[in-house]
């Protein structure tokens, strides 16, 4: 381990964590506020080597309400809409005609998306690389509906750009300082394990 992974211990974790809490609560907004978290690399080159990036189920939710689109046949389709969730049917999505600005547009709104399994092969042909660009390519639905909407308010997509950092949301202000510390250590490991020195690529 080196210094950064010692340093990170639970006391010091929660009370940085409490500092935001408390600063939330001192400002309110209109909205429930997204904890992100942001870590600084060291001994890499982003333009020469491998970029990190992954999926990531946290313990608890990221977000306190996760924007989620349903691609996919009928059935879910139907599902969704009866819950009042966006959904594209394989005729809804063929009509984007593989124009990338209209499919950036319409799927920016969302921070998931899920695909039945009959339906996620053709995703390439009828909408391009658009989604995969916008690291929101679409997970299959292998279970319930209930069960993947949960999973996926759990769930943290991220990828390195070209710049010497990752950051990815945590968590959201609605939940405690000791969930937040849980989704956060579960964060940063996971970052760690991807670098080529683990915890001696974290600043």
């Amino acid at each position: 381990f080196s210094s950064m992974s010692r340093r990170l211990t639970v006391d010091k974790v929660l009370s940085d964590i409490q500092i935001v809490l408390d600063g939330a609560e001192s400002k309110p907004r209109n909205f429930v506020e997204t904890v992100e978290l942001q870590v600084a690399l060291k001994n890499v080159n982003p333009t020469v080597d491998k970029r990190i990036g992954g999926t990531l189920k946290l313990p608890h939710p990221v977000r306190f309400i996760t924007k989620i689109a349903v691609l996919g046949k009928e059935e879910h389709c139907l599902w969704a809409e009866r819950r009042g969730i966006a959904n594209f049917t394989e005729e809804k999505l063929r009509a984007f005609n593989r124009r990338k600005p209209v499919i950036k547009r319409v799927f920016k709104r969302f921070n998931q998306t899920l695909c039945s399994k009959e339906l996620l092969r053709l995703i390439p042909r009828i909408l391009g690389p658009a989604l995969n660009r916008m690291n929101k390519f679409p997970r299959v639905i292998a279970g319930t509906m209930e069960q993947e909407i949960s999973d996926l308010k759990s769930t943290v997509r991220f990828r390195q750009k070209r710049c010497m950092h990752v950051s990815l949301p945590v968590g959201h202000v609605q939940l405690t300082a000791d969930q937040l510390r849980q989704n956060l250590v579960l964060a940063m490991n996971f970052i760690a394990s991807l670098c080529p020195k683990g915890w001696g690529n974290i600043g």
